[in-house]
C-alpha cells in the first residue's frame, strides 16, 4: 500500500537497495554507506543535524581538545 501523502516513490527506494546491496546501478562504484538517506526531505533534514554538530564541535572544541597529552 503506497502512502499517498509522502513525498517519497518507495518502488525507487527499494531499487536503490537492491542497487546498493548488489552494487550496481546507482550505486556502482560507490562505497556502501554508514547509512543510507532516501529522499529529498530525508537529506535535508539528516544534513541541517549534521550542521548543527558540526556548529557545536565547533564551539565546544576547546574544551574537546584539552584531554589530549601535551606532546
Amino acid at each position: 500500500m503506497v502512502d499517498e501523502k509522502r513525498p517519497g516513490d518507495l518502488k525507487k527506494a527499494v531499487e536503490v537497495m537492491v542497487d546498493l546491496v548488489r552494487g550496481e546501478g546507482t550505486a556502482k562504484g560507490k562505497a556502501f554507506p554508514r547509512e543510507l538517506v532516501l529522499g529529498g526531505d530525508c537529506y535535508d533534514a539528516v544534513k541541517d543535524e549534521l550542521q548543527k554538530s558540526l556548529r557545536d564541535m565547533d564551539e565546544w572544541k576547546e574544551v574537546i581538545c584539552s584531554t589530549d597529552f601535551l606532546l
